[in-house]
């Protein structure tokens, strides 16, 4: 009966200490986390969208915003395993991709479903990931950056984060700093989420519509990003 559970659960002593808070606290952050890792997909960007000013790793997991890969300070040993680099300039025609943003798209195509993905900066300078639509290619401007442009995305960097609205703001400070952010597609709920991955919290929302949606990447001179490999889910 459900008025005997409630009467049960209001004479109910509860330890309102800050130990219980805390504890209470920390375990409801990995169940956040691992039902969002639950929808994860494998995600990589399709060199063929991107501006030729992106160079990528072999595997498609890594961007980097430069002239030239010969034109950068030699990598850490963290990215030795990457065993080889290639200039979209190169290795596609300049048909339907980027020319004016330094902007790439995801291979996914999604129409359905829910979906979550992660994606990391190690530098510290500023990069926005999210969704779009297939027809952004064209955009000039980075103010068009926005819903309005068939993108919705989050931006973020040392300075902190903030969704890109087409609006000028000032970035919501995070602290510990966003290193890894979670994006989470959810069809059903006609709607994108933006997570930090390390400790769950929910960083901003937006409505989308249901349609064709792809991933969506953006990097400032000398940023890059890594799209970790996927841990669990699907």
């Amino acid at each position: 009966n459900p008025k005997d559970l409630l009467a049960r659960s209001e004479n109910q002593d509860v330890d309102y200490s800050p130990e219980v808070l805390t504890v209470k606290n920390v375990c409801q952050i990995p169940m956040m986390k691992e039902m969002l890792k639950r929808f994860q997909v494998a995600v990589s960007v399709a060199e063929d969208t991107a501006h030729p000013k992106l160079v990528f790793s072999q595997d498609g997991r890594f961007v980097k915003n430069g002239a030239s890969a010969s034109s950068w300070p030699l990598f850490s040993s963290a990215w030795s395993y990457f065993s080889g680099w290639r200039n979209s300039q190169k290795n596609a025609p300049f048909v339907g991709r980027f020319q004016h943003l330094p902007c790439v798209l995801g291979k996914n195509i999604f129409t359905s479903g829910k979906h979550y993905w992660e994606v990391e900066s190690r530098d510290g300078l500023e990069i926005a990931v999210g969704v779009c639509r297939e027809d952004v290619m064209g955009l000039v401007d980075a103010s068009e950056m926005c819903p309005h442009g068939g993108i919705w995305a989050l931006s973020w960097g040392s300075a902190g984060s903030q969704p890109l609205t087409g609006s000028s703001g000032s970035p919501t400070k995070q602290e510990p700093a966003l290193h890894r952010v979670g994006v989470f597609l959810d069809f059903g709920a006609r709607d994108i989420s933006f997570y930090s991955a390390v400790d769950g919290a929910h960083l901003h929302t937006f409505s989308c519509p249901v349609s064709r949606l792809r991933p969506f990447f953006w990097l400032s001179p000398l940023a890059s990003l890594v799209i970790p490999a996927v841990t669990g889910g699907k």
